[in-house]
């Protein structure tokens, strides 16, 4: 069975947690070397900080925030 999943649908998406720290998508990027997300963290005293990294990266640390499962390769 193939299920081919569209890592692109999660650019939007957020996610509150207890303590009001947003995490946020920006976006999902097909690169040569494959995936990346890039994300921001908001505290709400401060600028929000950026990060990008590989879509196996952001699944391992966030997939469960987002009910994303897998092993990146889309």
């Amino acid at each position: 069975m193939n299920t081919k999943v569209d890592y692109r649908r999660l650019a939007g998406q957020s996610h509150v947690f207890p303590d009001g720290v947003v995490i946020r998508i920006v976006q999902v990027k097909n690169r040569n070397d494959g995936l990346s997300v890039t994300y921001e963290t908001d505290y709400g005293n401060a600028l929000p900080r950026r990060f990008v990294v590989t879509i196996d990266e952001f699944i391992h640390d966030f997939g469960h925030l987002f009910n994303v499962e897998g092993n990146g390769n889309g």
